[in-house]
């Protein structure tokens, strides 16, 4: 984790996670594939992962 926040360093931290969040599911719904239910979520967890990355880049882009 963060030993000296800033509130760059923050944001950073969370793009990187967000995208490990997407890889993570995306991972998922291709190792269930065969359950379209299970699947389903997977990737719409990877998708919401997606926005949220793309939320904290312009974050970052923006106002810092």
């Amino acid at each position: 984790m963060l030993k000296h926040p800033t509130p760059r360093k923050a944001i950073e931290f969370a793009v990187e996670t967000e995208a490990m969040g997407k890889l993570f599911y995306e991972e998922l719904a291709d190792k269930f594939a065969m359950d379209t239910k299970i699947r389903d979520v997977f990737a719409s967890m990877a998708k919401e992962e997606e926005i949220h990355e793309r939320q904290f880049k312009a974050m970052l882009e923006g106002a810092l």
